[in-house]
């Protein structure tokens, strides 16, 4: 990095997992495409745009209203 010291306050956590979890609790309404994400993704990410902090939030649609929550 170039001593840059930018903040990204608005990152998007896709794990795996998640997408998982929604597929079974009838998948994303929006029609959205799941990203491939991964923690070396989100970090070479924020390297090439000489971000040094990111603020992670869970993609929507949350887990609030999955069926059977």
């Amino acid at each position: 990095m170039s001593g840059c010291e930018r903040i990204d306050v608005h990152q998007h956590v896709v794990s795996p997992f998640w997408v998982e979890g929604l597929s079974q609790h009838g998948g994303d309404s929006s029609g959205w495409k799941y990203p491939q994400w991964s923690e070396q993704s989100a970090i070479d990410f924020m390297d090439r745009l000489e971000i040094q902090t990111g603020v992670l939030s869970l993609t929507a649609p949350g887990v609030s209203g999955w069926q059977g929550k």
